[in-house]
């Protein structure tokens, strides 16, 4: 029993800590989005990282984590209808989690009209 315990320990050093090294190579980038004029969460803002497919959309209290982004400074970018795209600058760190959060400027939003005939 004792030996088959320490094979077990070995064999989860050898599997299991290397892909925890793999993890601390890149960071997260978390935060949430707001209203500027209220301070209320805006949802279903879509925020990506330019230049990768990275990206996330934000929860119904606004909040996000975007998981895997690589060390460095980023442009995140905002999106969503009724308000003013957004492109801010933050910076990562490998294996820890950077906080950014946006105020949203509500803008209004016209559409074509629509003709129907019968």
């Amino acid at each position: 029993m004792p030996l088959r315990g320490v094979l077990g320990f070995l064999a989860l050093a050898f599997v299991g800590f290397p892909a925890l090294a793999l993890g601390q190579d890149t960071g997260n980038i978390r935060g949430r989005a707001a209203d500027a004029g209220t301070g209320g969460p805006v949802a279903a803002v879509q925020i990506s990282v330019e230049g990768t497919s990275l990206g996330a959309q934000t929860a119904d209290d606004g909040s996000y984590t975007i998981r895997g982004v690589a060390p460095g400074s980023h442009v995140l970018v905002t999106r969503r209808v009724g308000y003013e795209p957004t492109r801010d600058t933050v910076t990562v760190q490998a294996g820890a989690t950077a906080t950014h959060n946006f105020s949203l400027r509500s803008v209004a939003t016209s559409l074509n009209e629509v003709v129907v005939t019968a």
